[in-house]
């Protein structure tokens, strides 16, 4: 199943940390749940290189780090008595 680079990488993550870390060459996106190491990959390099004929100027992803976020559980009704 092929999907479109956009369909696999939705956006920029920009927080204080994240920015941070682009300053040493480390970037940090929303990704599709469904999406793998070696797509996240392919879909970061065609997004970047469109475009960009010289190799000097085409970027080249060295290593992809997935990390699962889970969200908080909401408390309803609480009480403290």
């Amino acid at each position: 199943m092929n999907r479109s680079p956009h369909e696999i990488i939705l956006k920029p993550v920009l927080t204080e940390k994240s920015v941070a870390l682009g300053q040493d060459s480390k970037f940090v996106f929303f990704v599709d749940t469904g999406a793998n190491q070696i797509e996240i990959k392919q879909a970061i390099e065609a997004i970047y290189n469109a475009g960009k004929k010289k190799d000097k100027n085409k970027i080249e992803v060295l290593k992809v780090n997935i990390v699962k976020v889970h969200g908080k559980t909401k408390r309803v009704n609480f009480k403290s008595s």
